[in-house]
């Protein structure tokens, strides 16, 4: 269950395209799991009726030559989709032109589908010095809730689709993250190397590799 990728393509694209990448991820660390909200605590936190598949969880860690990073963990199945990203600049000033390319892609997301459309709810999230929360609604149905945020050199999108996931009341998705809030205000991506995998190992989630 997937909203429309038009906002996830522009958003990752103005992010971090100009800059260029480089030809490298980066292993996602224990410091990185931290700061990120992840599909179970969602299902938990939402009482929604969903058993998280690890395998489903996939996370991207990619850094620009200019120094910026992109971090993103998606998690997706016919039930729950669940993608938090955050994008942490050289100056404040790049986060609110990486703002800007969000606020582009939340516009063409709401009209790129028929029967999908953004509604704009006031006081979802206060975090920021910049932010913008809707709720999803296809078919007159709630499906969740799109959030873009801008603090400082940090900026973040989190998009959560479910039957059930809507969110209305002022300050809910604040309490969703709860103290991670604190976290990505201090957050700083380290370039951690990716570790050849064990014969016979397995991952509870997959990275996604720079394509």
């Amino acid at each position: 269950m997937r909203p429309s990728t038009a906002v996830l393509s522009v958003c990752g694209a103005l992010a971090l395209g100009c800059a260029g990448l480089e030809d490298r991820s980066y292993a996602i660390d224990p410091a990185d799991r931290e700061v990120f909200l992840e599909a179970a605590e969602v299902v938990q936190a939402l009482g929604l009726a969903h058993e998280v598949d690890p395998s489903a969880e996939v996370w991207t860690k990619q850094r620009a030559f200019d120094g910026a990073w992109e971090v993103e963990y998606e998690y997706e199945s016919d039930e729950l989709y669940v993608m938090h990203s955050l994008f942490v600049d050289a100056t404040a000033s790049d986060a609110r032109t990486v703002y800007i390319g969000l606020s582009l892609g939340m516009n063409i997301a709401d009209a790129g589908e028929e029967d999908f459309e953004l509604v704009e709810v006031a006081g979802l999230l206060e975090w920021g010095d910049q932010q913008a929360c809707s709720t999803m609604r296809t078919s007159g149905l709630d499906l969740g809730v799109m959030c873009i945020a801008q603090k400082g050199r940090r900026s973040m999108l989190l998009s959560i689709t479910a039957l059930g996931a809507g969110m209305t009341e002022p300050g809910s998705v604040d309490a969703l993250l709860g103290d991670r809030l604190a976290k990505i205000d201090a957050y700083e991506p380290q370039k951690t190397p990716i570790e050849p995998a064990s014969e016979g190992s397995s991952s509870a989630s997959r990275a996604r590799t720079g394509e």
